[in-house]
């Protein structure tokens, strides 16, 4: 099922109705039927990461991409976080209660710790999430160390610390697979994103994965012809 988007001045999808959820099924229903099969990504992983100011447009958006990816089989990756993050976990949930099975949505949640925003007693969330244990920090720390993304993590409040220790699978998962592209929403200042999103921007620079600022014109439109989405 492709996710029924409106094309725009500037030929970027939105949601007409924003997050409302009884306006974004009715459209699924009735566009659904409107337009053909579209070409997507041929990406097979992607991140989803945001700060917790991220506008309910923006998270409307990236829920769609993820949206579309996730009913295609691609997995999702995001860290359960207020703001950007929560695009994946709803579109997870919309899936969900369109009747896709759990098994069949590839999706991966890292949480610092196992009470982190109470998604252990989500009953669509839970099933998707990794708590971080004492050797995933580890490994993780060490990571931000060796690549210079962050040196002094150590001088870190332990709660900081594994917040950005759980940023690093994100990019890289568990099973060391580099995630295709990230799709973020981080506050910027001089260029430069800040605040927690940076560590997983940074690492993805570090690896060289595409990013897109889902709150940059020309990043959205970069993603919307990667992706390859066309409404006729």
């Amino acid at each position: 099922m492709i996710l029924p988007v409106q094309q725009i001045d500037n030929g970027l999808p939105y949601f007409k109705g924003g997050i409302d959820r009884l306006s974004f099924y009715t459209q699924i229903y009735d566009l659904y039927f409107k337009y053909r099969e579209t070409r997507f990504m041929t990406n097979e992983v992607f991140t989803v990461i945001g700060s917790r100011g991220t506008r309910k447009p923006l998270i409307n958006l990236m829920r769609g991409v993820a949206y579309n990816a996730l009913s295609i089989g691609h997995s999702g990756r995001s860290g359960c976080a207020p703001g950007g993050d929560q695009a994946l976990n709803r579109a997870i949930i919309d899936l969900l209660e369109l009747g896709y099975g759990p098994t069949e949505i590839q999706a991966e949640i890292y949480i610092p710790w196992r009470t982190f925003q109470n998604v252990h007693m989500d009953r669509h969330l839970s099933r998707y999430t990794t708590t971080l244990s004492p050797d995933l920090y580890e490994s993780a720390r060490r990571t931000l160390i060796e690549t210079g993304v962050c040196k002094n993590i150590d001088r870190l409040d332990a709660p900081v610390q594994k917040l950005f220790a759980r940023n690093v699978y994100q990019v890289v998962g568990l099973d060391g697979v580099l995630t295709d592209y990230i799709m973020h929403t981080g506050r910027m200042e001089n260029d430069r994103v800040v605040g927690g999103t940076s560590i997983a921007t940074q690492l993805g620079q570090y690896f060289e994965v595409p990013l897109f600022n889902m709150a940059d014109e020309k990043d959205k439109k970069r993603l919307w012809e990667m992706i390859g989405t066309c409404l006729e």
